[in-house]
């Protein structure tokens, strides 16, 4: 139950400040590439609001590597 308060109040969150609440969005973005979703999935996910486009999601794990190199 804790779960789905979670990503209920998150998405929530994500819709009323995108420029602030983007950490979950994200999170869903590393998670579907993770899982090498195709694109096509990405866009019906962005017209919902609940990800990135499949570029961004591309730019925000290749900073991850990046940050993860200079450590």
């Amino acid at each position: 139950m804790v779960k789905w308060a979670y990503i209920i109040t998150s998405i929530i969150c994500a819709f009323r400040a995108k420029k602030w609440s983007n950490f979950f969005i994200s999170l869903i973005d590393i998670y579907l590439i993770g899982f090498s979703v195709k694109r096509r999935v990405f866009e019906i996910l962005l017209g919902f609001g609940l990800c990135h486009s499949y570029h961004s999601a591309n730019y925000i794990i290749g900073s991850i590597v990046e940050e993860a190199e200079v450590c």
